[in-house]
């Protein structure tokens, strides 16, 4: 079974799940970072049904699902190196395809609302340039923010 952990650094406690010697050798520690340890609690039990149903075949629970479609990127790219979910496809949205795809599938809208939303797809794609969509993070949308407003010239407000 998978043990949890916890280190007391100086910007609070950080949790880690780690490996017991029969799941693998290495004892590899899965790290949760800073959370409650309500949160470490729900990681570690997940993690061990993750381990369960490698080791036996079983289908996941689907609350076990649901926890694995909100878990952070990063924790997902952990749990895939380690072997206990597969990797995602490579074909994941990218920026310029997801806004290209929203416009199109967008046909209850006006033509001008259409041609306002062009030229902000136009712009995005010159500033995210291939980016993943869900590597798009709060910092980076705040950083194209700046970007419309210094190098466009454009108002908050629009």
């Amino acid at each position: 079974m998978a043990t949890l952990n916890k280190i007391k650094g100086r910007n609070g406690t950080i949790y880690h799940v780690q490996l017991s010697p029969g799941e693998d050798a290495q004892r590899p520690k899965i790290s949760l970072g800073r959370c409650t340890l309500k949160d470490a609690r729900t990681a570690q039990s997940h993690i061990t049904a993750l381990l369960k149903s490698n080791r036996t075949g079983g289908d996941l629970g689907l609350a076990t699902q649901d926890w694995l479609n909100r878990i952070p990127e990063a924790l997902r790219k952990r749990l895939e190196r380690l072997g206990l979910v597969e990797a995602r496809s490579g074909s994941r949205w990218t920026v310029q395809a997801f806004i290209a795809d929203y416009i199109k599938r967008r046909t209850d809208v006006k033509d001008a609302t259409r041609r306002k939303w062009k030229d902000v797809e136009g712009k995005l794609n010159g500033f995210f340039r291939g980016d993943n969509i869900g590597d798009v993070t709060v910092q980076l949308a705040k950083s194209f923010r700046i970007h419309l407003q210094t190098n466009c010239g454009l108002a908050e407000n629009t």
